[in-house]
């Protein structure tokens, strides 16, 4: 309906409330309209009809009984002021889990989201897998919570890295895999080959054939000459160039299955973040020629932005400068990754029934989706490993339950304060608690996470550090710590570093300088 409208005033995008009355006035000082020429119709008694006559406008109250239990629970007084919506806020969610203060992040993180499609008058959008499972059931929450209904249809898209990336590469004789080596410069020809979705016994078997060390990691391994062999080897280029062909049209297949006119309309995408690989993958499916609009939670050295490819980080993100609050949001990026961890493991490839029924047996995937057509069956395949879904049973599932009716809570909280949030420093701080001042038992917590690295290095990657140094080591750390800062600063969560070198105890020295540099 966006076209029947000259203009649309949404509370959270000017930071005033009809509740409050201040809605009314801006509208009236924009328009250069004097109240008395304008109507409110809506069934909120307080917000559309009271304060609406108050500013001096005629008001319709419309009868809907499934909001008047709702609106009976509001008091006036609970719709201004700065301090009382901070405090509604705080006790709407209570956090007892470890790192129960996400729930603040994930729930601004979805309220600017919600904002910013409107803006941009977003009829439709994709969330990325895995990290896109709960932020999607995150923002229907919110739109149903608010509006009563989707404004924006939301849909959820198996993709990878993996999954995505040789569908998305030019013809071999045109190719130099530089979106891959600029971030995986020394890896081995397994690494490189998994890369490119090839199942191992074939990847194995290529490189057996040409003599070449299957699992050595070279050091720049594109200038290697091993390397080269491997591209010039027919047997190679065949299974390249066929596979990038059946996945490309796969995939687009996949894609159009949504019912959605993205080439003309574009495609929004969510996902946690932060280069955007996977946005860069599918806008090469594309050709380039579908305009491919980003939404993280936090964005950081995007690659291949543009004009037609554009990213933005909604909590964090370091372009054109550093976003306010960015140290806090980016302190520990690993956090969000693994409290959005899905039900489900990663995509690993799109197969008609019968190219995937002719893998190699050891390929490990299963089917996720079935997508009938007239003419055959398309399989959405994944990756699903015993121990990510045991992590996933056991802790993240236990810990999103909680974040989720934490989040509806929330809801209910920003309804009756008006559509008024607390600002941006008071979010920031939440999550500066968690970040800066963990509690023992938090840093316990994430110690025993772990995830699987698949794509550009296959490994688990896990946060254990080993306790057991001498005192004279740890005295040494800490002297290297004192008069070298940048070694907490690598990107791995700092208490974690310094558990790490034995100095456990100097977490809270750090989080609180860190704590005072962000909130002078």
């Amino acid at each position: 309906l966006h076209e029947l409208f000259d203009h649309i005033y949404i509370s959270s995008d000017y930071g005033v409330a009809k509740g409050s009355g201040r809605l009314y006035r801006k509208i009236c000082d924009d328009l250069g309209c004097p109240p008395d020429r304008l109507v409110m119709i809506g069934d909120n008694p307080h917000a559309d009809v009271n304060m609406a006559r108050e500013q001096g406008l005629g008001a319709i109250q419309v009868k809907n009984p499934a909001q008047q239990k709702l609106y009976s629970q509001w008091r006036p007084g609970d719709l201004s002021a700065t301090g009382r919506v901070a405090r509604r806020f705080a006790a709407a969610s209570r956090p007892a889990a470890a790192f129960g203060e996400m729930t603040y992040s994930l729930w601004l993180f979805t309220s600017l989201l919600v904002q910013r499609l409107i803006r941009e008058k977003a009829g439709q959008v994709f969330f990325f897998s895995k990290e896109g499972e709960f932020l999607k059931r995150l923002f229907d929450r919110y739109q149903q919570d608010l509006f009563g209904h989707a404004v924006i249809e939301s849909h959820y898209i198996l993709v990878s890295r993996k999954a995505t990336f040789l569908a998305s590469l030019r013809p071999l004789a045109e190719e130099d895999f530089s979106r891959l080596f600029a971030h995986y410069r020394d890896i081995s020809l397994r690494d490189f080959l998994l890369s490119l979705n090839i199942e191992e016994s074939v990847a194995a078997t290529l490189c057996e054939e040409l003599n070449l060390d299957f699992s050595r990691r070279f050091p720049d391994l594109q200038n290697r000459p091993e390397f080269i062999a491997l591209k010039r080897s027919g047997r190679f280029q065949q299974e390249y160039e066929s596979r990038r062909d059946r996945q490309r049209e796969n995939f687009i297949r996949y894609l159009d299955s949504f019912g959605i006119d993205y080439r003309q309309e574009g495609l929004n995408i969510v996902d946690v973040g932060w280069k955007g690989s996977i946005q860069d993958n599918i806008y090469y499916i594309l050709g380039g020629r579908v305009r491919v609009r980003g939404f993280y939670v936090g964005s950081l050295i995007a690659t291949q932005r543009s004009a037609t490819n554009i990213k933005t980080g909604l909590l964090f993100d370091d372009t054109p400068g550093l976003s306010p609050y960015f140290h806090v949001y980016n302190n520990n990026r690993s956090l969000f990754e693994m409290v959005l961890g899905a039900s489900h493991g990663s995509a690993d490839g799109y197969f008609t029934r019968q190219q995937y029924e002719r893998l190699p047996g050891d390929h490990q995937r299963t089917v996720r989706e079935r997508i009938r057509s007239r003419e055959d069956e398309l399989c959405i395949a994944t990756l699903d490993l015993p121990e990510e879904r045991e992590l996933y049973r056991r802790v993240i599932q236990p810990l999103q339950e909680e974040m989720f009716a934490a989040a509806v809570a929330l809801n209910r909280a920003y309804l009756r304060c008006g559509c008024t949030a607390p600002g941006p420093e008071w979010f920031a701080r939440q999550h500066a608690r968690m970040v800066f001042k963990p509690r023992r038992e938090e840093v316990d917590f994430f110690e025993r996470l772990y995830h699987l690295e698949n794509f550009g290095i296959f490994e688990y990657t896990d946060f254990r550090t080993d306790h057991g140094l001498s005192k004279k080591q740890r005295l040494k750390n800490l002297k290297n710590i004192l008069k070298d800062k940048e070694i907490l600063e690598s990107g791995i969560w700092p208490p974690i570093i310094l558990r790490g070198l034995g100095l456990d105890f100097y977490r809270h020295f750090d989080g609180r300088r860190r704590y005072k540099r962000e909130f002078k």
